[in-house]
């Protein structure tokens, strides 16, 4: 059975991480709040950071957002955190080199503010820089376990029920 058709506890559906490389639109991304991009001023896209974390309430999970560089500063987690999260989902990319820092970022995470943390790595090759990106999307549990991980190729899913 597909990931997606199955129920989480109490009826939640199930975390999931894709390393396809399926990014937002330049209109949707415009709009993320991501707080530290690498660079500090509005791009020709019309995409800038964001001045604060965001929170989604879904289906009762309270999910704070990061995106890449985001995840690399304690500081945005806390601020995340302190908004009363249970997860912190993330879409990032790192090269194939850099495999193991979304690892360590998110059991800091996990040790640090004992919530659910999902990251959402691109696989393959950006064509920026990231030849090839390290892929690995995963789920980490409150106590630091890794529950789910994909490997490096495109196309490859993590997914755990939460409870």
């Amino acid at each position: 059975m597909r990931p997606d058709r199955l129920g989480g506890a109490g009826g939640r559906p199930p975390w999931w991480a894709s390393t396809s490389p399926s990014w937002p639109s330049t209109e949707r991304a415009s709009r993320w709040p991501v707080a530290r991009c690498g660079w500090a001023r509005p791009r020709p896209n019309g995409s800038a950071p964001g001045g604060k974390p965001v929170v989604l309430d879904i289906d009762g999970w309270r999910l704070g957002l990061a995106i890449c560089k985001d995840t690399r500063i304690p500081q945005h987690a806390a601020d995340t955190a302190a908004l009363g999260i249970d997860g912190y989902v993330a879409g990032i990319v790192h090269g194939e080199d850099e495999a193991n820092l979304h690892d360590e970022n998110a059991r800091r995470v996990t040790a640090d503010h004992n919530v659910w943390v999902a990251t959402a790595s691109f696989a393959g090759s950006t064509g920026g820089g990231f030849a090839p990106a390290a892929g690995r999307s995963g789920i980490w549990a409150p106590d630091g376990t890794a529950v789910a991980q994909a490997g490096p190729e495109t196309g490859a899913i993590a997914w755990t029920a939460m409870a």
